[in-house]
């Protein structure tokens, strides 16, 4: 049976770049062979990244990035959320989280509303799912691809790979119309 649409295709890129990250059937970039624990160790950080992706990014997007980014008119507080590094070295509160511990993570603490001044977003606390989405994000130590370029930084979306962007795939499509 063939399948077609835009849905079963991009379902077998994903599992394509997957595999590929992942790093399966292939020897390490430094040339040694894989090892189980280096596999494991792979899959996980894969494993984190897509979470990251996936739970994480959008809701800093959406949520936090229109007054905590670089791209912000005013960066409140002094605290930029577009990094880790930003995170880590944190605003005037000091730093924005503690990898591997929520509980001290200044970040979880503005979003719990549990501080009278310190209530992040104004407009309204976050859904409990997506407090413990940051909150196990945390835990895993804040993990935050490499591969992101600035544009996914600014708006929440991942781009491509520099040396990937004048691959086929990445490329815009266009219509040819033909004469009759």
């Amino acid at each position: 049976m063939v399948y077609r649409g835009k849905a079963w295709y991009a379902a077998g890129i994903l599992t394509a770049a997957l595999i590929g990250a992942a790093g399966y059937g292939s020897a390490a970039q430094d040339g040694k062979p894989r090892t189980a624990q280096t596999a494991v160790k792979d899959a996980r950080a894969t494993e984190a990244a897509l979470f990251f992706e996936a739970k994480v990014r959008p809701l800093l997007a959406e949520k936090c990035f229109s007054c905590h980014s670089s791209l912000a008119r005013s960066v409140q507080g002094g605290l930029k959320l577009d990094s880790r590094e930003a995170l880590l070295k944190g605003g005037t509160r000091g730093a924005g989280l503690v990898p591997g511990d929520p509980e001290h993570s200044l970040l979880l603490t503005s979003l719990s509303y549990t501080v009278k001044d310190l209530k992040m977003p104004p407009s309204g606390k976050l859904k409990p799912a997506e407090i413990a989405a940051l909150s196990a994000w945390v835990k895993m130590g804040a993990p935050w691809p490499a591969a992101a370029g600035p544009s996914a930084q600014a708006t929440g979306k991942s781009s491509p790979p520099r040396s990937s962007a004048n691959f086929w795939l990445f490329s815009r499509r266009i219509s040819l119309r033909f004469p009759k």
